[in-house]
């Protein structure tokens, strides 16, 4: 059995710090977000993924704790052009998305980009946030592109 109790410390700490109540509900979408998060879930998978947990949740309540959750720094919100929804993914290093416009695939790049690259003269601006989104086919959307269905 897997113990979160080091991520079960932060957690409480930005809560508080942030003057927000800790509670089961969020500690489950959290939990589900340690496991999850790299694959981008919208908040409707996290919803189904800690039903068998806690039975009685609700869709609302899952986006409130993710909200309250990103509130707390503690996740990302990512709105992705092309898609329906907001994806969530836990707060890490720097990096971009590459969005499949096949499969829909969200997925992570590693990328140091520095905003002088970007902007004409970043002198003129204050960048408080750097966002770069990618889109095109993945490497078996791409392979599949030619073929014919079935």
């Amino acid at each position: 059995m897997k113990t979160h109790d080091h991520k079960d410390e932060v957690i409480a700490r930005a809560m508080e710090s942030s003057g927000q109540r800790l509670t089961r509900q969020k500690m489950e979408v959290f939990h589900y977000m340690q496991e999850h998060g790299m694959r981008h879930p919208t908040a409707e998978d996290v919803y189904f993924g800690v039903k068998s947990a806690l039975p009685s949740i609700s869709l609302g309540t899952v986006y409130n704790c993710l909200e309250a959750l990103a509130a707390c720094k503690l996740l990302n919100c990512l709105t992705i052009a092309g898609a329906t929804t907001h994806r969530y993914e836990m707060l890490s290093r720097e990096h971009h998305h590459f969005r499949c416009v096949a499969c829909g695939k969200i997925l992570d790049v590693q990328a140091s980009i520095p905003v002088n690259k970007v902007l004409p003269d970043p002198h003129d601006f204050e960048v408080t946030e750097f966002h770069l989104q990618l889109s095109g086919y993945c490497p078996e959307c791409k392979e599949n592109k030619g073929k014919p269905s079935r």
